[in-house]
């Protein structure tokens, strides 16, 4: 699933369009990752709380972090699911932000997963 691509760092071929992205410089896609990662699970328990709490502005920042920092792996496939939930909460459902979000949380520890581990290989 991994294969060489400028610097020959091994790179998921899911993030094969970041490192275009970034004129083939996956060693800077790595520290991205590496500076990244910490932050994903705090920012997907905030995710839940706010959509637990019905509140939609808090829904939509940390969503918002959340999308911003996956995008910069890929721009597509859960990525574009969680703009849906971004859009659903500031139109005011929550309650529909919120099915999405159970919908596909799966699909967003997987990416997180791959991120983490792309950030700590070498």
């Amino acid at each position: 699933m991994a294969r060489s691509v400028g610097n020959e760092n091994a790179v998921p071929e899911r993030f094969q369009d970041a490192v275009v992205r970034l004129d083939g410089d996956a060693a800077l896609l790595r520290q991205m990752a590496a500076m990244t990662s910490p932050d994903f699970a705090g920012l997907i328990a905030d995710s839940e709380s706010a959509i637990r709490d019905n509140d939609g502005e808090a829904a939509v920042r940390s969503l918002h972090k959340l999308k911003g920092m996956l995008s910069t792996f890929e721009s597509d496939g859960v990525v574009l699911e969680i703009q849906e939930m971004i859009a659903a909460a500031r139109k005011g459902n929550v309650t529909s932000a919120g099915e999405h979000f159970r919908r596909h949380r799966g699909q967003i520890e997987e990416l997180v997963d791959v991120v983490t581990q792309f950030s700590q290989s070498s």
